[in-house]
């Protein structure tokens, strides 16, 4: 019993890193369990709201789920060196003096809206938003009817390749053969709560790995001649801290944590096959959204600024790392 409350203290200081689809809700998804919160687009298992425990001061990357923490606390995370949420539109206008194309997956809600949003803050940007259900999505429907073109909705399920294959098509019609210079795979699930190795359900895992290994997998092998007619050639497979081997997270939260160690394998291998493009696995960490709560580390728009500026500066060389949303490296 004292084992299973380290191992569950452990992961609620690595709270963000861990599960960082607690703060980051890509979309919408029809549930009839009342239990169920939406994480990255998809539906998925109760999390039990865990217990407050401090975060260490040489780990700027971990974060609290509880939503318990004092202003004291809150303010010590704010006083951190972490990038300004006001500076999105210099940032992508100075790095960007060209046209680009991003493609993002879940990006009807949570980080995946936000980064919409602040893209098209830049003119040089043009955003292909995918969701898998753009219609209901009422937040894209109003920037796309303001965007002048620069914004594109488009319907993709990443666990259907019918749906994938129908999007590739799609985004190829009104291209008009430009590539995409940034291929941004978010959507992801958490359905196996605190199991582990020896309690988890099989058929969880395995819809867990559908969702976040086969899905970026299958998309960026649709999206891929899009992505090397490009400028920017990069692919960024939202990732967590979880999946890393090199940290230590305790027994529990195994079929995420599993999932995310194969997506960062993932990562690794396309980089090797395709030395040309730059694929990386990025962390965003806990951010205030709907699921996150207002007690969450940092504003959204903070978050997602320091993964656009983190994507924004890379370079070749940095294919095949593992990233957090403050540009530090991640251990595999």
């Amino acid at each position: 019993m004292g084992r299973r409350r380290t191992d569950l203290a452990r992961l609620v200081t690595y709270a963000a890193a861990a599960f960082p689809g607690i703060g980051i809700c890509s979309g919408p998804h029809e549930s009839s369990t009342a239990s169920s919160v939406i994480v990255f687009g998809l539906a998925s298992a109760h999390l039990r709201q865990p217990t407050r425990v401090p975060i260490p001061e040489d780990d700027k990357g971990a974060h609290l789920i509880g939503q318990n923490r004092s202003s004291d606390e809150v303010q010590l995370d704010k006083a951190r060196n972490l990038p300004t949420s006001n500076s999105t539109s210099r940032l992508t206008t100075t790095k960007m003096a060209q046209e680009y194309v991003w493609l993002i997956t879940g990006a009807n809600r949570g980080i995946g809206l936000e980064m919409v949003k602040q893209l098209l803050q830049s003119p040089s940007n043009v955003v292909v938003a995918a969701s898998r259900n753009p219609a209901k999505a009422t937040e894209l429907q109003e920037l796309a009817e303001k965007a002048n073109g620069k914004l594109h909705l488009v319907v993709l399920d990443v666990t259907d390749k019918e749906s994938i294959n129908k999007a590739a098509k799609e985004v190829a019609g009104f291209l008009g053969g430009k590539g995409i210079d940034y291929l941004i795979n978010n959507a992801g699930v958490v359905l196996g709560g605190e199991d582990t190795a020896f309690s988890l359900d099989v058929d969880v895992l395995t819809k867990t790995f559908v969702t976040n290994v086969a899905g970026p997998a299958y998309v960026t092998q649709a999206f891929i001649g899009f992505v090397e007619k490009s400028e920017k050639k990069t692919v960024v497979n939202i990732s967590s801290t979880m999946g890393s081997i090199g940290s230590d997270f305790g027994a529990i939260g195994a079929s995420y944590a599993i999932s995310k160690a194969a997506l960062n394998m993932l990562t690794y291998k396309e980089a090797k096959e395709k030395p040309d493009i730059t694929v990386i696995s990025m962390c965003p960490g806990w951010l205030q959204t709907d699921m996150g709560g207002p007690n969450a580390s940092h504003p959204v728009s903070v978050g997602v600024e320091g993964v656009l500026k983190t994507i924004l500066s890379l370079k070749s060389e940095n294919s095949g790392q593992f990233f957090n949303f403050q540009g530090q490296h991640v251990p595999w």
